[in-house]
């Protein structure tokens, strides 16, 4: 009698477990999705500010070059 209770019981807490798992599992993927959106969001503004000081940097690169001539 013994065995079988804890047979039972054994199948119905994994099957808990399974449940757990499952929505764990779901719960994790939409905050994945999310922090992948965030971070892609992310990377797509710090290339523009990248692509801004490049272009300012090479205008400052410019002028110092066109001062330098001047001397």
């Amino acid at each position: 009698m013994n065995a079988a209770v804890v047979v039972d019981w054994m199948a119905r807490t994994s099957g808990r477990h399974a449940e757990a798992r499952a929505v764990y599992d779901q719960v994790r993927a939409g905050w994945l999705d999310r922090e992948n959106a965030r971070l892609a969001e992310e990377n797509r503004r710090l290339r523009e500010a990248n692509a801004d000081l490049e272009a300012s940097a090479e205008l400052w690169i410019r002028l110092y070059e066109a001062a330098l001539a001047r001397c």
